[in-house]
């Protein structure tokens, strides 16, 4: 008996395994470099429209709430009607949003624009990383898992320096459509690329909602509440977590206004460790299966929670601002490749991947919206960057130190699959 994976990883050999792997990983990148493209862009071209703080963050966090809704619709979706069209239909939704944000005339079309972007972000992002575990042997998916992430990081690196240079020579709404525009050649390369199998259109998932254990049909809830996957996606929650409240805001606040530090050196500094974070990342998927996901789990979380909790208290001079942020790039970049290879090897997947794609998505984007917010207040409340930091590092120790009490080594386990036809 073999288990669903295991099923469709042999009808490939690894050359076509290789090129697959290649492709997604190709139109990420686009797909990331296109959304990168307009962050510098949107809080300016949002304030064009003579509106406050208030609605201008409330159309950046869009973005993330069309994620939260869509991303396990999305998973379901992958059972149904098979993985090709998803992953160019998620850009396609994301060039539409583009044009119209492009567009905008106001508030309420900026809105409804994001809110068109995030579901299709969810509807791709999704799709993609359940594919990759589909196709991929247990003993290869933390190492798949970590290319793709890294795909993600190169893209939304380069994007930001595209989208400042395109505002600044072509105005506020070329980047706009620059970013549809690549978006859609990553849908062009997946049409050309992904080439259908035995003569089919579609490609459906072995087992659709049919994954079956211990003689029985797997349900949503079932996924979602199981205590193992509820501990790594706790975090999960806390990776997103520090990286929109530490990463994204804070730790360059902090350079500012205590490091004393300048522009090009906190941008330095940042680079390096998203430098190593994507070194990390395209190593460390072979260390997961040589040690172990969930100690390669908790490794990367504790380094990453040291680094923010010693941040406060060591990071008062360029160097040693340097060196914190590149431990915290490291112990993301274990992590990350880590967790999402353990969520789909849990056996309580029962080759549900796309379910459990999106619950992990999911707990990340909560995350990632909560974590501006709350960490904006406290620094507000406390008046200061020690309190923000040191409570985002302890997020991640106890999420960490949770998984480690009680989480159980995800192990691939056979799961009975009916094999659909394809059509």
């Amino acid at each position: 008996m073999q288990i669903a994976s295991d099923v469709e990883a042999q009808t490939m050999d690894d050359r076509s395994r290789r090129r697959v792997v290649l492709d997604v990983c190709v139109q990420t990148a686009l797909t990331l470099l296109g959304m990168g493209i307009v962050v510098p862009v949107l809080p300016i071209y949002a304030s064009s429209f003579h509106i406050n703080f208030t609605l201008t963050g409330i159309i950046i966090t869009a973005f993330g709430v069309a994620r939260i809704f869509v991303n396990i619709p999305a998973g379901r979706l992958t059972e149904r009607v098979g993985y090709r069209g998803l992953l160019i239909a998620g850009p396609l939704i994301l060039c539409f949003g583009a044009a119209l944000n492009g567009m905008a005339t106001g508030f309420w079309t900026l809105l409804m624009s994001r809110l068109i972007e995030g579901a299709g972000s969810a509807l791709y992002t999704t799709t993609a990383m359940s594919y990759l575990a589909q196709i991929s042997p247990a003993h290869e998916r933390g190492h798949v898992m970590g290319y793709h992430q890294g795909s993600i990081l190169i893209g939304a690196s380069l994007g930001p320096i595209f989208g400042g240079y395109l505002s600044d020579h072509l105005g506020f709404r070329a980047p706009f459509f620059i970013y549809g525009a690549v978006v859609g050649c990553g849908a062009l390369w997946t049409y050309w690329r992904m080439k259908e199998r035995n003569g089919r259109r579609q490609e459906r998932l072995p087992g659709k909602a049919e994954a079956e254990r211990d003689g029985r049909k797997v349900k949503l809830l079932e996924i979602i509440f199981e205590p193992n996957l509820m501990l790594a996606n706790l975090v999960t929650f806390a990776v997103f977590f520090t990286r929109a409240g530490a990463q994204l805001m804070i730790i360059p606040l902090f350079g500012y206004g205590v490091a004393a530090l300048t522009s090009s050196q906190v941008g330095t500094a940042l680079t390096c460790a998203s430098l190593l974070n994507l070194v990390t990342m395209f190593t460390s998927g072979k260390q997961t299966q040589r040690f172990g996901r969930k100690r390669m789990i908790v490794v990367g979380a504790a380094v990453s929670a040291l680094s923010l909790v010693f941040f406060p208290f060591l990071a008062h001079g360029l160097w040693s601002y340097l060196i914190c942020t590149i431990f915290y790039g490291l112990g993301t970049g274990i992590v990350v490749p880590a967790l999402a290879a353990y969520v789909v090897d849990t056996p309580a997947t029962a080759g549900r991947y796309g379910i459990a794609m999106g619950v992990y998505r999911t707990y990340g984007d909560v995350g990632y919206i909560l974590a501006p917010m709350l960490m904006g207040w406290l620094g507000d409340v406390t008046h200061g960057y020690v309190w923000p930091l040191l409570s985002s590092g302890l997020i991640m120790a106890l999420a960490s130190a949770l998984f480690w009490a009680k989480g159980v080594e995800s192990t691939h386990q056979p799961v009975r699959v009916e094999q659909l036809p394809l059509s």
